[in-house]
């Protein structure tokens, strides 16, 4: 799958992409940043880019094996591999539940 247009985000180390579609809105949080999609708040440490180009390719079965979150498949983005993520089955890990308020 070939696509552009993904918001590109690092969170614990790891760096994630989500489709720009599927982004609802960003909002700052007093530990980070929040990304709203598909019903649920996303936690994120910081952006590193906003409808970034990526080529994603699907998880292969080995990957699977030992990453059992789902996820959309992987990229390389500025040199750094993305996993990148499908907004309707979001990793556990990287649902935000800290229900903290939103600054604007």
């Amino acid at each position: 799958m070939n696509a552009s247009g993904y918001l590109v985000w690092r969170r614990d180390a790891v760096t994630w992409g989500l489709a720009s579609a599927a982004v609802q809105r960003l909002s700052q949080t007093a530990s980070g940043i929040a990304i709203h999609a598909g019903g649920e708040r996303i936690g994120a440490d910081t952006v590193l880019g906003v409808d970034a180009p990526l080529a994603v390719t699907p998880l292969g079965a080995v990957l699977r094996r030992f990453w059992p979150e789902p996820g959309a498949g992987l990229a390389v983005w500025a040199g750094t591999p993305v996993v990148v993520v499908d907004e309707r089955r979001l990793p556990t890990t990287l649902r935000d539940s800290e229900g903290e308020s939103e600054h604007a």
